[in-house]
Order: structure tokens, then sequence, then C-alpha cells
């Protein structure tokens, strides 16, 4: 899969060989109009949980250690106007 997010980077990332589409692993890289993160490559982790998403990127910092953003995504589900529940 391709992703392309609206804060400046973008990635590709593929579901497990043994069929688990459960998560997703790949690199990308950000803008180059990305202020601290500017044309930075990365590794990025993708799982999803019933209505959540969760990504975790990896940056290599320059003393070759790499520092961690995670973000944790979920949705509501829709309720219908008629819905009673």
């Amino acid at each position: 899969m391709t992703i392309s997010a609206n804060n400046g980077w973008s990635a590709t990332a593929e579901t497990s060989r043994n069929g688990n589409v459960n998560y997703a692993v790949g690199a990308g890289r950000w803008s180059a109009q990305t202020g601290v993160y500017v044309s930075k490559p990365f590794d990025i982790f993708l799982a999803v949980d019933g209505n959540r998403l969760m990504i975790i990127m990896a940056i290599g910092k320059a003393d070759g250690s790499k520092q961690p953003i995670k973000a944790l995504f979920s949705r509501k589900p829709i309720k219908f106007l008629n819905d009673k529940t």
C-alpha cells in the first residue's frame, strides 16, 4: 500500500507474507518542506485493531539510534439518526 499524509510524509508498506492483514511494515520519507525532519527517511509499522490504527515511525538519528514517533487513531462507529441505541 502507499500512504500519503497531509503533514508532509509518504510511505509504502506491505502486509506480512503469511496473510495477516492486521499489520504492515515498510519505509518512507518526509518531504523537503517538513521542518526538523526535512527529507529524512524512516521505517514504518502500521497495525489495525478494530476501530483503532497505530502508526510507529522510526527515524534515524545522527548517532545511529532511532527516534520513534508514535500515533494512535480511533474511529467512532457511525450512528445513524434513527438509531435508538
